[in-house]
């Protein structure tokens, strides 16, 4: 992922214990768009969790602010009812002036975590209601990691190959599934339009421990330059019952 760089900040708007995630994709000429993704919180029964995608620098637009609201299902893997509201900035002139309504970050975050309150109250999602993303274990395409001692395991791997152009890889998928103690697929590899690479960011389990969610940073190319956004998949835990602590396959190195 050439000239693209990769941080995880804190953010001085966030709530606290929020761990937003921040990227920011640098483009030739010094120019450069962030987005940014914060992960509000899940239902108390782990079925729900809430995703707050941030867009504070993208387009022509004198008032480029963006806030998108993702609810995911963690039990099916789909969008829950309500999902995708988004609020964004907007200008006006004011004696040959722009002004944007909102015209901060700050400004914008508070109405709309004020519109989304009610979704959030009607699926039971506590903002600040989860924990820390779990310690990755990684060798080529597998992943391991730990939960309460019991040792989870999935195989992450993408149809892009980093030795061609974008242009042969754009559309590609990604393939995601649990290895142990069964195989079962979560992303089946979806082709996305003008998406050319993949990778794990990072996965949260929830705090009642039954589910967990992925969150995939994807490559895209548009006419304004390489950029990374993120998206996320949702899945139950295999049973702990039935997942091997003591296993011949020994822990994997991290690289």
């Amino acid at each position: 992922m050439t000239n693209i760089l990769l941080a995880i900040l804190s953010l001085a708007y966030s709530a606290p214990n929020q761990k937003p995630f921040k990227v920011h994709s640098v483009l030739s000429g010094g120019h450069y768009y962030e987005y940014g993704l914060n992960f509000l919180g899940w239902s108390p029964d782990g079925k729900y969790y809430a995703l707050e995608h941030v867009q504070p620098d993208y387009g022509a637009t004198a008032c480029p602010l963006a806030l998108k609201l993702e609810i995911v299902d963690a039990t099916t893997d789909r969008w829950a009812k309500g999902s995708g509201y988004e609020l964004s900035d907007s200008e006006d002139y004011r004696d040959d002036t722009v002004v944007c309504k909102y015209n901060s970050l700050v400004h914008i975050q508070a109405e709309f975590r004020r519109d989304i309150t009610p979704l959030l109250n009607r699926l039971s999602i506590e903002i600040g209601n989860y924990t820390s993303p779990v310690e990755l274990k990684k060798k080529e395409s597998m992943y391991q990691f730990l939960v309460n001692g019991d040792s989870y395991h999935f195989e992450f791997t993408s149809e892009n190959n980093n030795d061609r152009a974008w242009e042969e890889d754009s559309g590609n998928g990604y393939f995601l599934k649990w290895t142990q103690p069964t195989n079962i697929s979560i992303e089946k590899g979806r082709r996305r339009e003008s998406v050319f690479s993949y990778d794990v960011h990072s996965v949260l389990v929830s705090p009642k421990g039954n589910t967990a969610a992925f969150i995939i940073a994807k490559s895209s190319t548009a006419h304004e330059g390489s950029q990374i956004r993120f998206m996320s998949n949702g899945t139950t835990l295999p049973s702990p019952k039935s997942v091997e602590t003591n296993t011949d396959s020994k822990m994997i190195e991290t690289q």
